[in-house]
Parts: C-alpha cells; sequence; structure tokens
C-alpha cells in the first residue's frame, strides 16, 4: 500500500463503520415498537446531543459566532426559546436566528 492509498484507509473505514452501524439500526428498528424503551433512550440521547451542542454555540462559538458577543447569542436563543414554546420549531428556527443577526448587525453599525 502506497502513501496515497494509506491515508484514505481511516476514512474508508470509519465510513463503512457507519454504514453498517444505520443499517443495523434499520433493521432493528423494523422490529421495535413505538413505545420501546430503546427508542425513547434513542429519543432523549438525540436531545442532549443537540443541547450540547447548543451550550458549546453558546458558550464557546468558533468562526464567525466567535465575534458575536455572549449577550447578543443569549438574546437569540431567548427569542428562540420563547418563540419555540409559542409556536413551534420553525418559529424558535426564525426568530433565534432573526434575533441574533438584527443585534449583531446592529453592534457591528455601532463599531464602524
Amino acid at each position: 500500500m502506497n502513501a496515497a492509498e494509506a491515508d484514505w484507509a481511516p476514512l474508508l473505514l470509519a465510513a463503512a463503520v457507519g454504514l453498517t452501524m444505520r443499517i443495523a439500526g434499520v433493521l432493528m428498528a423494523r422490529r421495535m415498537r413505538p413505545d420501546h424503551p430503546f427508542v425513547a433512550w434513542a429519543g432523549a440521547l438525540a436531545g442532549a446531543t443537540l443541547a450540547a451542542f447548543v451550550v458549546i454555540a453558546l458558550v464557546a462559538p468558533s468562526g464567525p459566532a466567535a465575534g458575536v458577543p455572549p449577550l447578543v447569542r443569549a438574546a437569540g436563543l431567548g427569542a428562540a426559546l420563547l418563540a419555540y414554546v409559542r409556536w413551534g420549531l420553525l418559529a424558535g428556527l426564525v426568530a433565534g436566528i432573526t434575533v441574533l443577526s438584527l443585534l449583531a448587525a446592529a453592534l457591528a453599525g455601532q463599531n464602524l
């Protein structure tokens, strides 16, 4: 195996493992009832993962979000939560992005 082939080996292995796990998950899900404890566990795990990503984005953002002040990020999160509770997921997403964008743009305009 030459150097070029060796560089692709870990990526191909990870892709194969991921695909195998997805196929196994689909086959297992066919036999489970929606109220099965494993389905509830998977839903809880997905929610916890999403919550962790939100906290990381709020507390220690990277990329362009790193330049946005913490209070602006918190205001966007607050608006998203309020709209989510009142009108649902899509409204929460739109409200959070809108408030975050408007406040960040207003602060950027002050610094010019």
